[in-house]
């Protein structure tokens, strides 16, 4: 795999997380190394590994100014969720987008909607892909659904926290889901509702 720095402080970092994603889009984000590492030869051991992108996103506050979508093959790995918070800008749309996408990991970060959030843009929606995990994450709702997987399949939520809500934390419909050492915190009306 390659790896991708965001850093909103470092000189030769992307700044912003739809930076990093653009340059992984059109090409110009950094390429295999395979100076620093020898790939698996064995795709049944390491089967898409090598294939993968991680985006490494430091410490600080990241508010896009669109919302984030993320494509196959990456995972976006954050410095811990006291540390790195995704906000959404926009009422209307989730802050992450995960749409036709597979082998997504999105790891370490707090989840954030825009302020005055609309009912229907969760903080994260996940439509029609399939094998995305959310490992230690904290989602948050600020009247509307902290996450939404629509017509997935092997969906997991490990050890993340759903906080601050007031309509639902999971909602899911036509999806594969795994839960796992997931925590519902607040006064959530419904904490999961699966369809």
């Amino acid at each position: 795999g390659r790896g991708v720095l965001v850093d909103q402080k470092l000189e030769g970092a992307f700044h912003t997380i739809t930076e990093a994603l653009d340059a992984i889009k059109k090409g110009t984000a950094p390429k295999t190394d395979t100076t620093r590492y020898t790939p698996a030869r064995n795709r049944a051991v390491a089967p898409k590994e090598t294939d993968k992108v991680v985006v490494k996103v430091m410490p600080g506050i990241y508010k896009e100014k669109k919302q984030i979508t993320l494509p196959s093959d990456l995972s976006l790995s954050g410095s811990g969720p006291s540390q790195t918070v995704i906000a959404a800008t926009d009422p209307s749309k989730p802050a992450i987008l995960i749409q036709n996408a597979n082998n997504v990991i999105v790891a370490g970060f707090r989840i954030t909607p825009a302020p005055l959030q609309h009912l229907k843009a969760p903080a994260v929606i996940v439509s029609k892909g399939s094998n995305v995990t959310f490992i230690g994450n904290v989602f948050e709702a600020k009247g509307g659904v902290a996450a939404w997987a629509h017509e997935s399949h092997r969906v997991s939520f490990f050890g993340n926290t759903f906080a601050r809500g007031t309509i639902r934390g999971l909602s899911c419909d036509k999806t594969d889901i795994q839960l796992e050492a997931n925590a519902f915190v607040g006064d959530w009306p419904v904490a999961v509702s699966l369809d």
